[in-house]
C-alpha cells in the first residue's frame, strides 16, 4: 500500500471516531446546573464530609478589675544613702583585716589605723610627763602647807617680840616661794594633761571607723553614683595597705542598702506626667526576678546632655538584700489608676476598617465581632469603656483570622483576670545604655 493511501485511510478512521463521540454526547442527558438557591446546610445534609468547619479558639471570661496607666522606663540600682570613709589624719594606713567590697560593717566599727605604733609611743611619753608633773604638784602642795604653818608660828612670835624681824622675813619668803612653786606645778600639770588629751584625740583620729552601718564599696563607686559598681566585685579595699594617705583622703565608702534608689531615664515626652510620690513597680533581674513596689522620690528639672533624658529617682525596699548597686531594672511609674473597670490584653485588640474590634463567643458557639471604645492604656493592657459586658467569653487565642458569625469550638477557657492593683512589666520607653531591651 502506498503512503498516500495509508494517510487517507487514517484520516477517514479519525473522522468516523469523532462523529461517533459527538453522537454519544448528544444522547447522554446533561447534568442539571447547580441551583443558585442551594444552601450550605443542604449540601452538608447530602454530603457529611462537607459539614461547616469550627475554628478552634481559647476564651476568657471577663471580669472587672483595676487599670493602671504608666510610664515604662529602665534604670540602675544605686544606694539611697552613702557616706565616705575618710582619713582624719595623715599617715600610713594599716587595715585590721582584709576587707572586700560587699562586706557588712556596723557603725563605728574599726576598719584601719594610721601609724598606730608611733602615736602610742608619744602617748606613753606624754603620760609619763603628766605623772611627773602630778608628783611635783603633790610635793609643792606639801611644801606650801609646811611653810604656811612655819610662817604663821613665826608671825605670832614676831608680834610678841620673841624673834627678830629678819627671821620673820625669812619665814615669809619661804612661804611665798612655796606658793609660787605650787602655782607653777599646777600649770605644768595642766599643760601635760592638754598634751596627753591632744595625743589621745590624734590617736582616735588615726583610727578609721565606719561612719554608719552598711556595705563597703570602693571609693570610685561611691564618687560616681550614676555608674555604681557591683557590691560583690573582687576588688580588695586593702590594696591600699601600707600606703601614705593624707588628711581627708577617701579610703572607701559605706552604703545603706535597706532601701535602694533606681535611677531612671524619662524622655521629654513623658517627664511632664511624673511627680514626686507617684507609685511605681520595679522588676530587677538578679539571680531571680525580683518585683518590688516603691514611689518616686525625686524628679530632675534639667535634661542630661549624655542621655537626652531626665533623671527620675524611685525608692524601693531591698528584700533580703538581693538588690546590689549597678543592677538593671525595668520600672513602671503609675500616672493614672481606675478601679472597677473592664480590662483586656492589648494584643487581642485588632484594627479593622478603622475600628478597634475584639471577638467573643455567643451562646450559639459562633464568633461575634464587637467594636470597642478604648480608655486608659499601657503597653500590656487596655481599658474597655464600651463594647463588652462582664461575663463575655472573650477570644484570646485564634482571633487573628476570625470573621463575624463563623462557627468556633472552644478548646480552652483561661482564668479570668480581675482585681489587679499593680501594673505588669512592659517594653521600656527608654532603652538601656548598652542598647539592649
Amino acid at each position: 500500500m502506498s503512503s498516500r493511501v495509508w494517510v487517507l485511510t487514517c484520516s477517514a478512521l479519525f473522522t468516523a471516531l469523532a462523529i461517533l463521540l459527538a453522537a454519544c454526547g448528544k444522547n447522554t442527558p446533561s447534568s442539571p446546573a447547580s441551583s443558585p438557591t442551594s444552601t450550605t446546610a443542604t449540601a452538608a445534609a447530602e454530603d457529611p464530609l462537607r459539614r461547616e468547619y469550627a475554628v478552634p479558639v481559647a476564651v476568657r471570661n471577663l471580669l472587672r478589675g483595676t487599670m493602671h496607666e504608666y510610664v515604662a522606663t529602665v534604670g540602675t540600682v544605686a544606694p539611697v544613702r552613702s557616706l565616705p570613709v575618710k582619713a582624719e589624719e595623715s599617715g600610713r594606713i594599716h587595715f585590721i583585716k582584709p576587707w572586700q567590697e560587699g562586706d557588712y560593717v556596723k557603725e563605728n566599727e574599726i576598719l584601719a589605723r594610721l601609724d598606730e605604733e608611733e602615736t602610742s609611743r608619744e602617748i606613753e611619753i606624754a603620760q609619763a610627763d603628766l605623772d611627773s608633773a602630778r608628783n611635783d604638784l603633790a610635793l609643792a602642795l606639801a611644801q606650801v602647807e609646811r611653810t604656811a604653818t612655819d610662817f604663821a608660828r613665826a608671825d605670832e612670835m614676831f608680834r610678841h617680840g620673841q624673834i627678830a624681824r629678819k627671821a620673820w622675813e625669812e619665814r615669809k619668803f619661804n612661804a611665798d616661794s612655796a606658793k609660787i612653786r605650787y602655782e607653777e606645778s599646777v600649770i605644768r600639770v595642766q599643760r601635760a594633761e592638754k598634751s596627753l588629751d591632744r595625743l589621745l584625740l590624734q590617736r582616735d583620729r588615726k583610727i578609721v571607723r565606719a561612719p554608719m552601718s552598711g556595705y563597703l564599696v570602693a571609693s570610685d563607686a561611691l564618687q560616681n553614683r550614676n555608674d555604681a559598681s557591683a557590691a560583690n566585685s573582687t576588688v580588695r579595699i586593702t590594696d591600699q595597705e601600707g600606703r601614705l594617705v593624707g588628711t581627708g583622703t577617701t579610703i572607701c565608702g559605706v552604703v545603706d542598702m535597706d532601701r535602694v534608689l533606681i535611677r531612671c531615664d524619662v524622655t521629654s515626652k513623658d517627664i511632664g506626667k511624673i511627680q514626686k510620690g507617684q507609685k511605681a513597680q520595679a522588676t530587677i533581674y538578679a539571680d531571680e526576678e525580683v518585683v518590688v513596689e516603691g514611689e518616686v522620690a525625686d524628679v530632675s528639672q534639667i535634661m542630661s546632655m549624655d542621655t537626652r533624658a531626665f533623671k527620675v529617682d524611685v525608692v524601693v525596699p531591698n528584700p533580703r538584700g538581693m538588690l546590689r548597686p549597678g543592677m538593671f531594672a525595668r520600672v513602671n511609674i503609675i500616672i493614672k489608676t481606675r478601679r472597677d473597670t473592664m480590662i483586656v490584653e492589648r494584643k487581642i485588640i485588632q484594627r479593622r476598617n478603622n475600628e478597634d474590634i475584639v471577638f467573643v463567643v455567643n451562646d450559639e458557639e459562633r464568633a461575634e465581632k464587637r467594636t470597642v471604645q478604648l480608655g486608659l492604656e499601657n503597653p500590656d493592657e487596655v481599658e474597655i469603656l464600651d463594647g463588652l459586658r462582664e461575663g463575655d467569653k472573650l477570644v484570646v487565642l485564634g482571633y487573628e483570622t476570625l470573621q463575624d458569625k463563623v462557627k468556633v469550638k472552644i478548646m480552652e477557657t483561661e482564668s479570668a483576670v480581675a482585681g489587679k492593683d499593680v501594673p505588669t512589666t512592659s517594653t521600656s520607653a527608654v532603652q538601656p545604655p548598652n542598647g539592649r531591651a
